[in-house]
């Protein structure tokens, strides 16, 4: 990647489309810290990329490939996750609800299909109600 300058403004949607090993997941990866660049700035809503992660900058990702804990119910991964993040259970069932597993939720994720890990790791992205949410 060379020269990218992106300005995306509040309540705006978008989408970087390219061919496979184009740098999307990698430009994904350096707005949200988790890999440096090798030069230049990143900056997201105001706030200057440190090295040290994003500072109070509230992001939510939701990786190409999801990957839970296959004996834990959807309920009981929405519920670890909203401690880690110091969010209630509330939030999680309100989450669970927008994304259509709400009647799963007591299930094993080891019984979810594909779609339906997918729509947990949405619900857990979503979590906190995150200024960004990255899609990959």
């Amino acid at each position: 990647m060379d020269h990218i300058d992106l300005s995306v403004y509040p309540g705006e949607r978008f989408a970087l489309l390219g061919h496979n090993g184009a740098g999307k997941t990698t430009l994904i990866k350096l707005m949200l810290g988790l890999c440096r660049p090798t030069r230049g700035d990143i900056w997201l809503l105001g706030q200057k990329y440190s090295g040290a992660g994003m500072g109070s900058v509230s992001v939510g990702y939701l990786p190409e490939s999801v990957s839970f804990h296959d004996s834990m119910s959807g309920r009981e991964v929405i519920r670890f996750y909203a401690r880690l993040k110091g969010r209630d259970n509330k939030e999680c069932d309100e989450l669970l609800e927008q994304v259509g597993l709400i009647a799963a939720a007591g299930q094993r994720v080891r019984t979810y299909s594909k779609g339906m890990r997918q729509r947990l790791g949405l619900a857990q992205a979503m979590l906190g109600i995150p200024s960004l949410l990255f899609l990959d």
